[in-house]
């Protein structure tokens, strides 16, 4: 990740007794040089989950998350450039099944916001959490594809925030009839207003017991009859 002159990286790594932890690594001069890396889990977890190392920039913050077994995410920040961090604590909910943890997760900054403050968690079953601090607290976890946890091969799910605002995710998934992967996409923008033609939709029924047809209508004020 980087942020004006500095450039982040996070991976795994063995510490000197061969324990495997989450080492950070900064350069102050657009990668000429790098400082020694630091061991930012530091005994937290000893259960974690390889390749699920992230980073993310923006103006001086910096956002690091990692998982544990069982899929619970630890999440770490630094406001000063990556100077010095938080210690690394949990922060998707214990006890609630659906949010509790996810798979493949990422960070996305929000363009929109330019004091880098406003980061999103994501995971698999296009899962999302929001922080509007730089990273003190988190809240609105949310599944946005929850059809997609009960799915054999529900692999990744990627999200992008528009200049706007919008969220746009992109997934792979396998049925479990299928025999090759399918790609999902769901935007999640202001919607527009109703227009002045009556439409109808016609749903087909798949008859199959996986290809299930589904509408979402959020809500909007010409939905909301009296």
């Amino acid at each position: 990740a980087k942020s004006g002159n500095n450039i982040h990286v996070v991976f795994e790594g063995q510490t000197e007794s061969a324990a495997w932890t989450v080492l950070y690594a900064r350069s102050t001069d657009n990668g000429v040089t790098f400082e020694n890396s630091l061991d930012i889990n530091s005994g937290t977890i000893t259960n974690l989950q390889g390749g699920q190392e992230n980073i993310a920039a923006e103006n001086g913050n910096v956002y690091i998350s990692y998982l544990s077994t069982g899929n619970p995410v630890y999440f770490l920040y630094s406001n000063d450039n990556g100077a010095k961090f938080t210690s690394p604590a949990r922060i998707t909910p214990d006890g609630v099944s659906h949010v509790s943890g996810t798979w493949w997760i990422g960070l996305v900054t929000d363009p929109t916001d330019e004091t880098g403050k406003t980061v999103y968690l994501t995971g698999n079953a296009m899962f999302s959490a929001k922080s509007t601090d730089g990273g003190k607290t988190f809240s609105k976890f949310n599944v946005a594809a929850p059809f997609m946890k009960s799915i054999l091969g529900d692999i990744k799910a990627d999200m992008a925030i528009d200049a706007n605002g919008g969220l746009h995710w992109i997934a792979e998934i396998k049925f479990r009839s299928a025999s090759d992967k399918d790609i999902m996409y769901k935007g999640i923008t202001e919607q527009p207003a109703p227009g002045t033609t009556n439409n109808a939709l016609l749903i087909e029924n798949m008859k199959s017991d996986y290809n299930t047809e589904l509408v979402v209508l959020p809500s909007a004020p010409s939905l909301d009859f009296d």
